[in-house]
């Protein structure tokens, strides 16, 4: 069973271990290599190491889970190899340190922290350079805010595309409606041209039958004038008879409200001043007003 302080500090009990199954006292370096590969996800790069040890009679390797960075993805693979029993059966069970070798343990450990801090200054370097490179680099919370607002933006120009359809539609059924009432308009008042034309030729007929003469000319100048008025009647703007029927209401409705007012005012020059003035010297219109409005 690994203890709770070797998974704390994997590294250093991986390399005590292989320290202790090595006789001649080589250095752990050459016998725990570390290996990292990276993987680009979603919202980065993440490392996964892999470490292989290399004791005497001993080849095996582990691979840790994905980690943010490299020191991370180390102690990871470490946990790793310290959690499988077949490197406790290759490799003696680690023994409970004594004071005389407390000395050399701690030099391995001060090792084991300059070469874990030399591969942060790589690993902080490396990040560095790929900030340089890409821009800066984003936290998963600043992720997440930047893709709500992209969605944010998506749902804004949907909302404004729908409003824009809407009045293309609406602009289309009122030109349509104009058109409508405009080719309504020509319609009448081509018809009631034709009648007017019918009438006048019917009477220039009976003229001409009564003159027994029939003046071709005129009636090719009256038609040429009722065409012209019918062009004229098909270009006029729609909606210009709505427009002067709502003008003449609105002069219609002033003047009766001016006539009102200009009645309401002779009505009261009407009044005998009598009727207007109280007699605030009398005892029952004490403290009344003077004029009474109408």
């Amino acid at each position: 069973v690994v203890s709770a302080r070797d998974l704390a500090t994997p590294v250093e009990s991986l390399q005590a271990l292989v320290q202790k199954a090595s006789k001649d006292g080589t250095s752990t370096k050459e016998q725990i290599l570390y290996t990292f590969e990276e993987e680009d996800v979603e919202f980065g790069t993440t490392f996964v190491c892999t470490v292989e040890l290399l004791a005497p009679g001993v080849k095996i390797s582990h691979s840790g889970e994905a980690r943010e960075n490299k020191r991370e993805a180390k102690k990871s693979a470490a946990q790793a190899a310290l959690r499988d029993p077949a490197v406790y059966r290759l490799l003696p069970p680690l023994l409970v340190a004594k004071a005389r070798e407390a000395k050399p343990a701690k030099e391995e450990a001060t090792d084991s922290e300059d070469e874990a801090s030399d591969e942060s200054a790589d690993s902080e370097a490396e990040s560095e350079e790929k900030r340089d490179i890409s821009g800066p680099v984003l936290s998963a919370k600043d992720k997440k805010k930047q893709l709500a607002a992209e969605q944010r933006a998506k749902k804004l120009a949907g909302r404004k595309a729908g409003k824009t359809a809407k009045i293309a539609e609406a602009l289309k059924a009122a030109l349509e409606s104009s058109e409508e009432e405009e080719e309504s308009e020509a319609e009448e008042e081509e018809q009631t041209s034709e009648e007017e034309e019918v009438g006048s030729e019917e009477e220039e007929e009976e003229d001409d039958s009564d003159d027994g003469k029939i003046d071709a000319a005129a009636l090719a100048e009256k038609k040429a004038v009722i065409k012209v008025a019918l062009l004229a009647a098909k270009k006029q703007r729609p909606g210009k008879r709505l427009v002067e029927k709502t003008n003449a209401a609105a002069a219609e409705a002033k003047e009766n409200m001016d006539k009102k007012k200009h009645a309401e005012k002779a009505a009261f020059k009407d009044i005998n001043l009598a009727d207007k003035v109280k007699d605030t010297r009398k005892q029952e219109n004490f403290g009344a007003t003077k004029f009474i409005k109408p």
